[in-house]
């Protein structure tokens, strides 16, 4: 299926309550776009959006990612989450906090951005997992001809990111690729970021800021 949404397009999403430690309202502003060492981004508001898919913790050891993609993809589960909406999306790849669990480095989601036109029916009760992701601002990495996602990673994003005024939001804590596509589909990187000099609740448990995910 050729995706189209290469953005994290937020559609018929219900106004989430806020935890009063988290940052104040972001302003959605009209998208900005930079070019930082090469890289084209775009920093632009979204507000808060559920993803919806298959999870798994797994170790940062350069497999279990892999290998949880190629088992979902092998069993055409892959597609039928790609199937949900009448017509081409993006599944995503989302990597959050491990929740406090010693034998995991990170949860990797592998999902869709649920709209109010999303289809889940012909899954189980309990086969998706739904992960809350707060109103952020967002810097969309996005990938020319001729870079990968190593380039990126080697510069890394988190300098990228520093260089044109902003910083990581580590009260949302996680990001979105699909770096896991085919070499001819346009990579994008997601990253949640706030403006450099921000305050933010970097180390608000998940029971203190709300359910950001349940079953």
């Amino acid at each position: 299926m050729e995706p189209t949404l290469v953005k994290l397009e937020i559609i018929d999403q219900p106004e989430t309550p806020r935890h009063p430690k988290q940052p104040p309202p972001t302003k959605m502003t009209s998208p900005k776009e930079y070019n930082v060492r090469g890289f084209k981004v775009t920093v632009a508001g979204k507000p808060a959006f559920e993803a919806v898919g298959f999870t798994r913790f797994v170790r940062l050891d350069g497999k279990a990612i892999a290998a949880f993609l190629k088992e979902l993809a092998d069993s055409g589960l892959m597609d039928k989450l790609a199937a949900t909406l009448d017509a081409p999306q993006q599944v995503w790849v989302c990597l959050s906090d491990n929740e406090g669990r010693s034998d995991a480095d990170c949860r990797c989601t592998v999902s869709v951005v649920k709209s109010g036109r999303h289809d889940f029916s012909r899954f189980a009760e309990g086969e998706l997992f739904t992960l809350r992701v707060p109103e952020s601002l967002w810097a969309d990495f996005e990938l020319g001809r001729g870079q990968t996602s190593t380039d990126l990673h080697r510069a890394g994003v988190y300098n990228l990111v520093g260089e044109i005024g902003y910083r990581f939001n580590g009260a949302v804590g996680l990001h979105f690729d699909n770096e896991h596509e085919e070499a001819d589909k346009t990579m994008h990187f997601l990253l949640p970021v706030v403006e450099a000099g921000t305050e933010t609740p970097e180390t608000i448990s998940p029971s203190a800021r709300g359910p950001l995910s349940t079953n």
